[in-house]
């Protein structure tokens, strides 16, 4: 395990791109104000992300530090991060209609939720 007063550099893997984000903090500090960061850097909201470690989700208001979670500078500290909830509809469509995928498009339109008929989607190249 890492020392109490060291530091660690965290990588946050973006699931949906090969965006990568690496953090420095210290190891007893709470790994949540890394989360807040992220969201803020890609203009997200805290609620439309999940970070994942080791298989295991972590609360985006937890009081896990890098020291709790067996982190070391030793082994990949890498946190995959993805979207969720309406984010991630909306991140399909996009994605559904720039690679010409038509039966997932329709299938996305065709949900319950019909609020991304009428939403501006936010387009990246």
């Amino acid at each position: 395990m890492a020392d109490a007063n060291s530091t660690i550099t965290i990588q946050l893997q973006d699931k949906h791109s090969p965006l990568q984000n690496h953090f420095e903090i210290d190891t007893s500090d709470n790994i949540s104000s890394i989360f807040t960061q992220y969201a803020h850097f890609n203009g997200l909201s805290l609620d439309h992300l999940q970070f994942t470690y080791n298989d295991t989700i972590l609360s985006i208001d937890g009081n896990d530090t890098p020291t709790s979670l067996g982190m070391t500078n030793d082994n990949a500290a890498i946190i995959s991060v993805s979207l969720v909830g309406q984010a991630l509809k909306e991140y399909t469509l996009v994605n559904s209609i720039t690679t010409n995928s038509i039966t997932e498009t329709i299938s996305i339109l065709n949900d319950d939720d019909k609020s991304l008929l009428t939403k501006p989607l936010k387009w990246s190249d």
